[in-house]
């Protein structure tokens, strides 16, 4: 049993030691990362988990476009636009927000999957909605304001 679990692990890592930078986006290296890296985000959370992800991650020097989101490009921090609430469509505000906030759909239908994931960005202002379920671009509306479901 010790020789099939050591015969795993090297084969998992040569696996991994197999990826080269080359197989990176523009400004990325193959390496660990943490679950809060730097992004454009300017009051990152206080807390993080202490969950290790291995993939591309932004070179020293470079931060995430977006927060959380490893897909999004990695700029140098100058180069971030600056956000704030003003930049924020009509009843909405920047902060944090989960994978299920409240919306239309969710008023009639309270119990349905969610993460635990924290998103950062544009969120709807105590007293709205969201018009869409899920659709974080969709409008804010208040509560009373919703379609009436068939």
């Amino acid at each position: 049993m010790k020789a099939l679990c050591l015969a795993f692990i090297m084969v998992l890592i040569s696996a991994t030691c197999t990826q080269s930078e080359h197989d990176c986006p523009l400004n990325k290296e193959f390496g660990s990362y943490g679950d809060c890296p730097p992004s454009c985000l300017k009051n990152p959370p206080l807390f993080c988990t202490l969950k290790l992800n291995y993939g591309c991650k932004c070179k020293e020097g470079y931060v995430l476009t977006r927060y959380q989101d490893y897909e999004s490009d990695c700029i140098k921090p100058e180069q971030c636009p600056d956000k704030s609430e003003d930049d924020c469509p009509p009843n909405k505000e920047f902060g944090p927000f989960d994978d299920c906030p409240d919306s239309c759909y969710s008023l009639d239908h309270p119990v349905r999957p969610c993460t635990l994931r924290i998103n950062w960005g544009c969120k709807c202002k105590d007293g709205y909605v969201l018009k869409e379920d899920k659709v974080y671009s969709s409008d804010c509306i208040r509560p009373e304001e919703c379609p009436k479901s068939v």
